[in-house]
């Protein structure tokens, strides 16, 4: 179960929310708020971006 996690999660961060199929999604317990997850962590790496940015350190973590 382990490396069928590993494979879903390494897959989902190359294709995105919108590449996993929706029925994948709807099958989980607690759907609505696995979606929420996304939207989330999202936010908070814009907020830790934006807090690197304000400390100078310009670029951090994006391949120029």
């Amino acid at each position: 179960m382990s490396c069928a996690m590993l494979a879903g999660a390494l897959v989902g961060a190359q294709v995105g929310l919108e590449g996993i199929p929706r029925r994948f999604i709807t099958g989980l317990r607690d759907a609505q708020r696995c979606l929420a997850l996304p939207a989330e962590l999202e936010q908070w790496a814009v907020r830790q971006e934006n807090a690197l940015t304000q400390d100078g350190v310009e670029g951090y973590g994006r391949s120029v």
